[in-house]
């Protein structure tokens, strides 16, 4: 039974990666969550996310004020904020980095859908590769009753996480649908 306890641990944590990571695609909507997590060539080549040298808000709808602590970091920050995709374009100002968001097309709106299809693809994907890890594991139990049951939760955790996963994805379709 620490098998099925120890997959569903994995899962819970797999699940909130991937829910953090669907919610990271705004389309439309000016969020903090958009590059918080950006990495930022800092002092000496050190690299640091955004949100742990800046301050982010949202100024309008389609714009994001990044305001950094030290002022000299105003270069670095625009520069890795030009990698960004999506057509964000940040523009540095005496003080700030203005991010302005593209209107969205219904071309952007397909393709943040395929950003969540593929994210949904690649979740499941390490979701069976650890599910066969637990087996292979559970194999080495003696009793034949034993492994066939605690496969059989294996399995009735992996549909219900695999439910969770499209539930998902369906309402982050939706909202990038209703914009």
């Amino acid at each position: 039974m620490d098998y099925i306890k120890q997959f569903e641990v994995w899962l819970k944590k797999s699940l909130e990666e991937f829910t953090h990571e669907v919610r990271s695609i705004k389309a439309g909507q000016a969020s903090p969550a958009l590059v918080e997590d950006v990495r930022v060539s800092c002092y000496d080549g050190q690299v640091m996310q955004l949100k742990q040298i800046a301050a982010i808000s949202v100024s309008s709808s389609r714009e994001l004020l990044v305001q950094p602590w030290d002022k000299t970091l105003i270069t670095n920050i625009t520069k890795a904020l030009a990698d960004l995709p999506g057509g964000i374009q940040a523009t540095p100002n005496k003080n700030v980095v203005r991010l302005t968001l593209p209107m969205l097309t219904e071309d952007r709106r397909k393709e943040f859908i395929k950003l969540v299809h593929n994210s949904v693809e690649t979740t499941r994907i390490r979701m069976r590769k650890e599910r066969d890890e637990i087996n292979k594991k559970i194999d080495t139990i003696a009793a034949e009753d034993e492994r066939f049951r605690t496969k059989e939760r294996i399995d009735e955790v992996m549909k219900s996480a695999q439910k969770d996963i499209d539930e998902v994805a369906a309402q982050k379709e939706k909202e990038l649908l209703s914009f």
